[in-house]
């Protein structure tokens, strides 16, 4: 197909500047919502597409392709990409916005995390996580773990709980508790406390992908 000229050529122009206002407006909605541009400690410098994909919210080839392309067509005069491509960069922001409806719908606040290897859903450890975004980021923890996965002294790369609850599985009041897993299995409660950026990251990349 030939490259369109004349109107056409600005017709595909605009159609460049409609996806990316389309891109923009969901990005700011989003940013509005979560805030996690405070979250992860990024610069207002670094491009919203990039720390949507580090939260592993989009996949960003084609829509970088868009904003590469429309830049250039806005900013250094060149000609808009071929029909064809305009439709991919359509689609492109139309999977986009399918994709992030539900985290404009309603904000994910709930998870639930098993051991590497408890993957099954029928694992009695299990730890449920509240997620709190704005006006401060805040996390919530409670269930129960094995002994090993749990530390009175801090460890590096481990999650620090300021907890309102700490107990063995051999102390709980519950004889059905009792008489699951292992006597000296914890159940803990509290608010995680001192997390790192990679930590922030991780906990709103699991909020995110639960929606």
């Amino acid at each position: 197909m030939r490259q369109p000229s004349g109107a056409k050529a600005y017709d595909l122009a605009d159609c460049l500047s409609n996806l990316r206002k389309s891109f923009t407006s969901r990005s700011k909605l989003i940013e509005q919502l979560y805030g996690l541009r405070v979250i992860l400690d990024e610069s207002e410098r670094r491009p919203y597409l990039k720390l949507l994909a580090g939260v592993g919210v989009v996949r960003p080839a084609l829509l970088e392709a868009l904003l590469k392309a429309r830049n250039a067509v806005e900013y250094q005069d060149a000609r808009p990409p071929k029909l064809s491509r305009c439709l991919e960069l359509v689609d492109a922001v139309w999977y986009f916005l399918r994709a992030t409806d539900p985290l404009v719908t309603l904000v994910p606040s709930d998870m639930e995390l098993a051991p590497p290897d408890e993957g099954s859903d029928k694992s009695i450890y299990r730890l449920n996580l509240t997620v709190r975004y704005k006006p401060k980021f805040e996390v919530t923890v409670s269930g129960w773990l094995p002994a090993a996965m749990v530390s009175e002294t801090v460890i590096a790369n481990y999650l620090c709980v300021s907890a309102d609850r700490l107990e063995r599985r051999s102390h709980s009041p519950s004889r059905i508790e009792q008489r699951q897993g292992f006597p000296d299995d914890v159940l803990i409660s509290g608010k995680i406390v001192d997390m790192t950026v990679s930590q922030r990251r991780l906990v709103v990349s699991k909020a995110l992908s639960n929606v």
